[in-house]
């Protein structure tokens, strides 16, 4: 049973009632982005692909929280696959000990489809690792749907850490992806202006013959 279930920022399939889709890592960053930022009141920074000051580790997603006078990050790992998770404690040990002893991060979450819960789980409890897990699947109303199903334990970040230095690779981050958004907009609008064109323009030629 999910501890809370995000509201879900794929309301636009429910206007054109389109078939669900497979579940991609992209899917699943959406969706874990939205949740934090807007269902989390403490939640000020979120971004994708960080790479950690400290380690030059990349993560996923990473989440800045104040609570009270406290800043609390948060480093989630995407996986869409039993095979894609596999890989991450086959290839990247080194990763998980840097994240044991601390570091920047005060939690750690893997964020992955319903469909490899079992061995998520399985293996988190076997190898008793402190990391929460959050689901990002299709409802009865085939929208997606963003669960926290578990809790992680809290990491022990470095007291001495700087704060400052993840701060600022963050809005470093933040600004690149928002610059990207911006560029993926422009192109996506001339591409259906474009598309609004020829589409008239066939519609005229049909009509004159």
């Amino acid at each position: 049973m999910a501890f809370y279930t995000g509201k879900s920022s794929s309301y636009v399939k429910d206007r054109f009632n389109l078939a669900p889709l497979d579940i991609t890592a992209e899917h699943i960053k959406g969706e874990v982005l939205y949740y934090f930022r807007y269902n989390r009141s403490g939640v000020a920074m979120c971004c994708t692909e960080l790479t950690d000051p400290s380690s030059n580790c990349i993560e996923d997603i990473v989440i800045r929280e104040s609570r009270g006078d406290d800043l609390l990050y948060h480093a989630i790992e995407v996986k869409i696959s039993e095979s894609d998770f596999k890989r991450e404690f086959w290839h990247k040990k080194d990763k998980h000990k840097e994240r044991g002893d601390g570091r920047f991060y005060n939690y750690f979450y893997f964020a992955i489809t319903p469909e490899i819960l079992g061995l998520v789980t399985e293996y988190l409890d076997t190898e008793m690792l402190p990391y929460g897990i959050i689901t990002v699947g299709y409802n009865e109303d085939k929208n997606l749907e963003c669960k926290l199903v578990r809790r992680p334990e809290a990491l022990k970040p470095d007291p001495k850490r700087d704060t400052a230095l993840i701060d600022t690779a963050m809005v470093r981050r933040m600004s690149s992806e928002l610059t990207a958004a911006h560029v993926d907009i422009y192109k996506l609008r001339s591409g259906l202006a474009e598309v609004k064109r020829q589409c008239l323009a066939l519609a005229q030629s049909i009509k004159l013959s």
